[in-house]
């Protein structure tokens, strides 16, 4: 999508930071090289070496629900500062840009130190979590522009709106429609009775049309309680899927079932990993119409329990229809690249003229 002779970032140094999805920090790695100068990628706002130092340890934990006038706090804070100069030191770049994906958190006072060992530098924060439910709140607003898959948080917090991203990995040795193993796809965390009724009613509806599938509601001693009067499906299990073989299971699926939680205006990576793969999507996230991959032969929404049954089984037999191209691919790592990218330097520009 970019052209590399006309690339203004061509002689610009990024650092960046990803989710630790496996393939997500290779993908977006992958484009940032087409596009920088330098690519450096980092972990955690802190040098590992504080992890062997307990005495930090404690001071952190002690320290959590302090004031920073604190005694305690000064203390833990001149600690940190250590840590994050041994960790600064190391580099041997100046950066111009520093890009983080979701995932780990980077404290206020790692942003403060990096801008003040790098004059200038833009600090860009992509959120796929709502920012309520994420402890990222504490340090969001310390960049100077922040991208959220949440419409409503953009209006709230006037984020800029982007939808999250598939990795390649989505589009390889993907079965035909008609060769793939399961009719439909689950995979989840117990997190309320509404979700694992819905699958239980999901399962219903498979036995009766005599379609395979996979589902798995993951639980644990707390969440399992919700049940405490149910009957348990042979759903449940306390064995998570590791981010491998779930790629795999819906790439081999017709269908993926994605629920999104109370209060979750986004769309979930689910819905771009299955629009790589050629997966239709059952969803309860009504949003999901206004998006311009929307094809209702593609995507059904289920308001309630009772629109299950409603589902017509052809939904399952007839094929995927195609995306456009042009749609599909800025839903790709190197679509959603180049499209924060160009948002930046409009944004940039306009700061120019004021």
């Amino acid at each position: 999508m970019i052209n590399k002779g006309e690339n203004m970032y061509s002689n610009k140094n990024i650092l960046f930071s990803t989710d630790g999805i496996l393939g997500y920090k290779e993908s977006v790695q992958k484009e940032l090289e087409k596009r920088f100068q330098y690519v450096e990628y980092i972990e955690k706002d802190i040098h590992q070496d504080c992890k062997k130092d307990i005495f930090y340890k404690i001071l952190r934990e002690s320290s959590k629900k302090l004031s920073e006038n604190s005694i305690l706090k000064k203390v833990y804070r001149k600690y940190q500062k250590k840590y994050i100069d041994k960790l600064m030191d190391n580099f041997t770049k100046k950066f111009d840009y520093f890009f983080v994906i979701a995932g780990q958190e980077f404290s206020k006072e790692f942003i403060k130190e990096l801008r003040k060992r790098n004059q200038g530098i833009k600090c860009i924060f992509f959120l796929w979590d709502s920012l309520d439910k994420t402890a990222l709140k504490n340090s969001a607003f310390e960049y100077d522009y922040i991208f959220s898959f949440d419409k409503e948080d953009c209006k709230k917090y006037n984020f800029i709106f982007r939808e999250s991203f598939y990795i390649e990995e989505y589009q390889r040795n993907v079965p035909k429609y008609n060769e793939k193993k399961y009719d439909i796809y689950y995979l989840g965390a117990l997190r309320d009775k509404e979700r694992y009724d819905i699958v239980k009613e999901f399962k219903k509806y498979a036995q009766k049309y005599n379609l395979t599938t996979f589902f798995r509601v993951v639980y644990n001693k707390k969440t399992i309680k919700i049940l405490s009067k149910e009957k348990l499906e042979d759903f449940l299990s306390t064995q998570k899927i590791d981010y491998q073989k779930n790629r795999e299971i819906l790439k081999n699926s017709k269908v993926v079932l994605d629920l999104s939680t109370k209060g979750q205006n986004g769309l979930t990576l689910r819905v771009p990993e299955s629009i790589a793969a050629g997966v239709k999507i059952i969803t309860n996230n009504e949003d999901i119409k206004n998006y311009d991959f929307y094809n209702e032969k593609n995507i059904k929404i289920i308001k309630k329990i009772k629109d299950i049954e409603k589902i017509e089984i052809e939904f399952f037999k007839e094929p995927f229809v195609k995306i456009e191209q042009e749609i599909k691919e800025r839903y790709s790592t190197e679509g959603f690249i180049d499209e924060i990218l160009n948002k930046i330097n409009f944004y940039e520009k306009k700061q120019e003229k004021i």
